[in-house]
């Protein structure tokens, strides 16, 4: 019998006032929570019950819970095709969050399946045109840019760790190399513009629901208004270091050109703010790469998961090598 506390029945109440609800789950653990599903028995209807685990700030799932209510008068229509599920509710107290339950089959599992290019390249396509409907529902609009942002994203990394020469080993000078370039950049780079919006947060290929014609954005993290190019370099590394399409070849070939298939994604979202040649992109792309490659070589895993993570820490290594020959020494945005 699943136990679920009577201020989440109150919630569901509010939801479907006459209707009784069929618990089920957990249906997924993760890091941060539980997920369970209720299941109307007379109309049908579904819905997401996320219960945050006791150390997770709630300030995080908070956020979550404001950007959905911002987008969904957009994004969480019957006719929407770019979609975000409705949310209805968030208890600090209890950390759950109450909203619709979203059918679909995530982007990671279409990727590994997908043998055709063009389903791929289609896919793909839809990751960056749903994510540009989610930004221009914030709205979408130029601001002064920080761009320490990318320099800082990284040095947060770095302070988890006592050491990173340790952490990195043989690697730590790629690693040093790429932080010089990229520190080199944020100095140099004048006062500007560039366009800003509330951010998925974790806009990786884990998140992104396919559907049919629908595609559908979950697990928002935090709503945080800062530069588009960070979810776009969010979902770039995903693609480059972890699926098929990239167990060979680069993300930048010698000519300084990027991989037809992650162009895709940039075509998908609009090359008029997402310009794949836009060093802006690129120095976004290559902060990723190290705030992620830390990630990995600090989760000291064994067995299967542990040749896994050696793989994905090469791809990025290749990837950053890839990128640092397309930075000009002196690098004006474009």
């Amino acid at each position: 019998m699943i136990q679920i506390s009577d201020n989440v029945l109150r919630q569901l109440g509010q939801i479907e006032p006459a209707t009784s609800w069929e618990m089920i789950g957990p249906v997924l653990k993760s890091r941060e929570c539980d997920l369970y599903r209720a299941d109307s028995r007379e109309t049908g209807r579904s819905i997401a019950i996320k219960i945050y685990h006791a150390n997770v700030n709630p300030a995080a799932p908070q956020q979550q819970f404001e950007a959905l209510s911002l987008k969904q008068h957009l994004m969480a229509a019957p006719t929407a095709i770019y979609r975000v599920p409705r949310a209805y509710s968030f208890d600090s107290k209890t950390k759950t969050l109450l909203m619709d339950w979203a059918e679909g089959d995530n982007l990671f599992h279409r990727l590994w399946r997908g043998l055709r290019t063009k389903s791929i390249n289609q896919d793909i396509f839809l990751a960056g045109a749903w994510l540009r409907t989610f930004h221009q529902a914030s709205p979408l609009k130029d601001q002064k840019t920080e761009y320490s942002y990318y320099q800082k994203a990284v040095e947060k990394r770095i302070d988890h760790y006592d050491d990173t020469s340790a952490l990195l080993g043989d690697s730590h000078s790629l690693f040093d190399e790429s932080m010089a370039v990229l520190k080199k950049w944020v100095q140099e780079q004048p006062e500007n513009f560039a366009p800003h919006a509330i951010l998925h947060g974790d806009f990786t290929p884990y998140n992104l629901l396919i559907d049919g014609k629908t595609v559908t954005g979950i697990d928002m993290w935090g709503a945080t208004y800062q530069l588009i190019y960070v979810d776009l370099a969010r979902m770039t590394v995903y693609l480059t270091i972890a699926y098929p399409l990239f167990f060979c070849g680069t993300l930048f070939n010698r000519q300084g050109q990027m991989h037809p298939q992650i162009s895709t994604l940039f075509n998908g979202y609009g090359t008029d703010l997402a310009d794949p040649a836009s060093n802006h992109l690129r120095i976004a792309i290559l902060s990723e790469y190290l705030r992620r490659w830390l990630v990995i070589e600090n989760r000291k895993s064994r067995g299967p998961r542990r040749l896994t993570d050696r793989f994905q820490i090469l791809r990025i290594q290749n990837q950053i090598k890839s990128i640092l020959p397309t930075m000009p020494t002196c690098m004006a945005r474009k």
